[in-house]
């Protein structure tokens, strides 16, 4: 990998931009995956949004069609389970109740936002001895499996509130 290439663009649309007209399934499957044409590992199929909601991660259905909040969990959940489990998500979407939709996705895409954008410029930690392509790609995996070992150690040992 060419150390100065950059990450293709990726930007979540704001809470405002995201349709409250109501989505069918498919419509919606569409939608959140318009945002990831260069990341395609991200797609949602209209079967994993159903199981979602079967799994109680986002609100149920009405009248067969998905609003603006359930839209938003669904990226955050496509982009959630890339590092976390299932259980780790319903604890970080929290119960119905406590779960303030607008305020945590507008927080959640400012912080993908920025954080993509320092990778992008910067690059990410990795130590001098990163002289070759490859181990530059070594340590670009260290630093997301020091992520990970952070976030699994994180949802083990904080307490939520129980529903």
């Amino acid at each position: 990998m060419n150390t100065n290439s950059k990450l293709p663009a990726f930007t979540l649309p704001s809470y405002e931009e995201i349709p409250d007209v109501g989505l069918y399934l498919d419509q919606t499957a569409k939608y959140i995956n318009s945002f990831f044409t260069e990341y395609p590992q991200l797609n949602v199929t209209p079967s994993m949004i159903a199981n979602y909601v079967k799994l109680r991660l986002v609100a149920r259905v009405h009248k067969k069609t998905y609003n603006r909040d359930q839209i938003a969990c669904f990226f955050l959940i496509a982009l959630s389970k890339t590092v976390l489990s299932m259980d780790h998500i319903r604890l970080m979407l929290g119960s119905e109740t406590s779960l303030d939709h607008a305020d945590d996705y507008r927080f959640f895409a400012a912080c993908m936002k920025s954080s993509l954008e320092t990778i992008s410029t910067q690059g990410s930690s990795v130590p001098d001895c990163a002289d070759d392509a490859h181990r530059e790609m070594l340590g670009k995996v260290t630093v997301a499996i020091s992520h990970k070992l952070f976030l699994d150690w994180y949802f083990e040992h904080t307490e939520f509130p129980q529903e």
